[in-house]
């Protein structure tokens, strides 16, 4: 199977490959709001070094959301079109799973992953052995709080921005939680996208994926506030 996975939803765009002979993995070193200008050169980069063709994809995939409601469109106009246009299923993996699949333990662990939402808000999802036990929302770090400890959870391994954010919240409330330090382990890339992607295909894959958008952005909230 080949396969090609990018992500445009946090800082960094990036690209990744999985073909038979391994998975490979390039990213940008331009931030945020540079992702329309970045994304392609990454692609024809991976592709070109590995001697394949986007015709030789059976599968495409990228991180639909939540994050940069920009990099959100872009992405997913971006790898929808790759997939029609060579007539290809797509899967769209949310950001909050790629970046629990950045701990090589997901599968049996408890693992928390969280994006600052700002303003004592994230997005999150929860996962125990692999299995999601909160699904992707948007809510703040007091209510996050307050379902883990419903689900029982305890040492739980706590991942992305948003993990850092609000550390000292998360410590207080859970004496027996992890993190993982490193900028690599906390932030959403293809590489997780492409691995999620190919485990999801058959069941998932389609002919088109949505953006996932857990709340407003600020300019739709800023539009409600001057016309309540």
């Amino acid at each position: 199977m080949k396969l090609l996975a990018i992500s445009t939803s946090g800082a960094f765009a990036s690209a990744a490959l999985i073909t038979e002979s391994g998975m490979f993995y390039t990213r940008s070193e331009t931030g945020a709001g540079f992702h329309s200008k970045t994304i392609l050169p990454l692609v024809d980069e991976i592709t070109a070094k590995n001697d394949v063709e986007l015709s030789d994809m059976d599968v495409f995939a990228a991180d639909i959301g939540p994050g940069s409601f920009t990099g959100v469109r872009i992405g997913v106009c971006m790898i929808n079109a790759m997939a029609r246009a060579h007539k290809k299923l797509v899967v769209g993996i949310s950001s909050l799973e790629a970046i629990c699949r950045n701990d090589r333990g997901y599968a049996g662990k408890s693992i928390c992953s969280l994006i600052d939402a700002r303003n004592g808000n994230c997005y999150c999802a929860y996962y125990e052995n692999g299995a999601p036990i909160i699904d992707c929302a948007a809510m703040n770090i007091e209510e996050l709080i307050i379902r883990l400890k419903e689900h029982g959870a305890d040492k739980v391994t706590f991942l992305g921005d948003g993990a850092a954010a609000y550390k000292s919240e998360l410590l207080s409330a859970f004496p027996g939680c992890a993190f993982i330090e490193g900028e690599a382990a906390n932030s959403v890339n293809a590489l997780s996208v492409a691995q999620t992607a190919a485990e999801k295909y058959d069941e998932f894959g389609a002919d088109e994926v949505m953006p996932m958008y857990l709340r407003a952005s600020q300019a739709e909230r800023m539009y409600q506030q001057k016309h309540v």
